[in-house]
């Protein structure tokens, strides 16, 4: 018996149609994965966020270190303010927050507002801010508007960790104080004045604790 020859067409033919099925095999992976690849590198990127020289951690980070996942340098790490501090790493806040019975103590930082609850008691902790103090920088709320549904806000309270999502963010008017209002639940509520150079209306904030 001979051998067939073979077709120099077929041969050709059969090698595109590998090289394609390997292209459709490369593009479906990325479609199944890009939002994983998505996520890891959001999660990364949070791992490894630096606001004036520290590291911060977002919920998520924090839970792939734990695991393995992420190796950091623990030493990179921001300890726990002595003083209590309100950081929001998405737009770089990081500043003390203090009381005081005037709005005099916006001038040193963010104002824990008389009479609202602390987080150590549940309630509803009221936070305000100046937009703008010469500096759009991380005393200040110059970005609060980029915040959004999800976003993590950590405020260390009397040496304690208290993490909390943003569940909402809406503009009201000047003169609506049930944003101070006292709550049965848990809840921060950041606000500060809107639209940017302008006292006209106010941009509220709420987010609630999160348990890890």
């Amino acid at each position: 018996m001979f051998a067939l020859s073979e077709d120099p067409t077929d041969r050709i033919l059969a090698i595109v149609n590998r090289f394609l099925a390997i292209v459709f095999l490369i593009i479906t992976t990325y479609i199944l994965w890009t939002p994983f690849i998505g996520e890891t590198l959001r999660v990364i990127r949070n791992a490894t966020d630096k606001t004036n020289g520290y590291m911060y951690q977002s919920i998520l980070a924090r839970e792939h270190i734990r695991s393995g996942a992420i190796v950091i340098d623990k030493n990179s790490l921001k300890p726990i303010p002595t003083v209590n501090t309100l950081v929001i790493p998405k737009i770089g806040v990081d500043a003390q927050v203090v009381d005081g019975d005037s709005a005099e103590a916006l001038n040193k930082g963010f104002w824990h507002r008389p009479n609202t609850s602390t987080p150590d008691k549940g309630g509803n902790t009221v936070i305000a801010g100046h937009r703008f103090l010469y500096t759009s920088g991380a005393n200040t709320f110059y970005n609060l508007d980029q915040i959004s549904k999800g976003d993590e806000i950590i405020l260390y309270w009397k040496g304690t960790e208290y993490a909390y999502l943003v569940s909402d963010t809406r503009v009201v008017e000047p003169t609506d104080i049930q944003i101070e209002e006292s709550s049965s639940d848990p809840v921060l509520t950041l606000y500060t004045c809107t639209p940017l150079w302008s006292s006209k209306q106010r941009l509220v904030v709420r987010a609630i604790p999160i348990v890890l």
